[in-house]
């Protein structure tokens, strides 16, 4: 996933209930479920193992995505 690209500044749908947000040159930078936030380096993984609490506007985009 640390070379995952697509749109620019874009929600990919990854596996089950997963997510992908996208920066500005269409690198990954964070990896979503409903449980963590994970933030990503492009081209070499994970920022950190510290996960971050998952926002509403997450929960949303999930939600949407996945049509739950």
């Amino acid at each position: 996933m640390k070379n995952l690209t697509g749109p620019a500044n874009s929600v990919l749908k990854g596996s089950e209930g997963r997510i992908f947000i996208t920066n500005d040159a269409g690198k990954v930078v964070w990896d979503i479920t409903a449980a963590r936030a994970k933030p990503v380096i492009p081209g070499k993984g994970f920022g950190s193992f510290d996960y971050g609490e998952v926002s509403q506007q997450y929960l949303d985009l999930i939600n949407k995505i996945w049509g739950k």
